[in-house]
């Protein structure tokens, strides 16, 4: 299990300040540095010719975040409010937007307004606004949840490899409708996590991860269910209630609500992820568990499989 480190504290604050920053007008002004904001018109041209389709105004700029194309940024480094500046970026011939391959594009720039973010002071007032007693109470509370989130990726890790460990130790035939089922459970799942956070996903790179990783879960599967029969292991009636009564301590709800809740469907996922727990922990007492370093390989895979 990784230890929780004063710097990895010192992290948390520092974000936290950030989210808590203010953005004003410097002064006296200055130029533009890592960390300010600039508030910028665009004209854009590409290969020389003009693209007033990709024109902007009024567009922020945050300097140091990487956001920005590199030589753009750099360009706007030590600029101050009222200057204009050409800046000429040269595209890469593989760009994902065909339009800009290969191509060079002038950012014809005018720098609007500048703002600095200033920081809270690191003290009680601020801990108070994250809704803390005292700066020592919000650092314990911090080391609490990065020492949890570090024992759930330990706890990932020990679950991976037991799954590998009874996959390898029992090489079995992937029957090929459920090898493609598993597949668009995968990308559907992704598809639904990039919906939430709005982002695009690279369906390239998921099929390929798709492919790769879907014999391994449908093994996994059918060998837990196997072992399942075999040890003649269950879930019982018993044993969801003790779950939906720990929901229920732990959101505030009332167990007669997420009784209504858990049905159908969402009971037999819940009754599944109690079997796969209850047999990963059989299989965890029979394993010799060595302590150490998460392996390189396990760390690469996502958690939560």
């Amino acid at each position: 299990l990784d230890e929780v480190t004063d710097a990895q504290i010192d992290e948390e604050l520092e974000r936290l300040r950030l989210r808590h920053s203010d953005l004003q007008a410097p002064e006296p002004m200055r130029p533009a540095k890592e960390g300010d904001q600039l508030i910028l018109d665009f004209k854009i041209s590409i290969d020389g010719e003009r693209a007033p389709d990709l024109d902007s105004e009024e567009s922020e700029a945050n300097l140091g975040q990487h956001a920005l194309l590199p030589e753009l940024e750099q360009g706007l480094l030590g600029l101050v409010p009222g200057d204009t500046k050409d800046i000429e970026v040269a595209f890469p011939e593989d760009h994902q937007n065909p339009r800009f391959r290969g191509k060079k594009i002038l950012f014809s720039t005018t720098v609007k307004e500048l703002r600095e973010r200033v920081l809270p002071a690191l003290d009680d007032d601020f801990a108070k606004d994250c809704e803390f007693d005292s700066l020592d109470a919000l650092k314990a509370d911090i080391r609490k949840r990065l020492e949890e989130a570090a024992q759930k990726r330990s706890e990932a890790s020990i679950k991976d490899q037991l799954i590998q460990a009874l996959v390898d130790k029992n090489p079995i035939p992937v029957p090929p409708s459920m090898l493609e089922e598993q597949k668009r459970m995968m990308l559907y799942e992704v598809f639904q996590l990039s919906q939430m956070l709005g982002q695009a996903p690279d369906f390239n790179a998921l099929m390929a991860q798709a492919e790769a990783r879907a014999p391994r879960r449908v093994q996994a599967g059918l060998l837990l269910h196997a072992l399942a029969q075999q040890e003649k292991i269950e879930i019982g009636e018993a044993d969801v209630e003790k779950k939906l009564e720990e929901l229920a301590e732990s959101t505030g709800k009332h167990i007669a609500k997420l009784r209504a809740e858990y049905r159908d469907e969402r009971r037999a996922q819940l009754e599944n992820e109690l079997l796969e727990t209850r047999l990963l922990g059989f299989l965890r007492e029979k394993a010799k568990i060595v302590e150490g370093k998460r392996p390189a390989a396990a760390a690469d895979e996502p958690e939560g499989e």
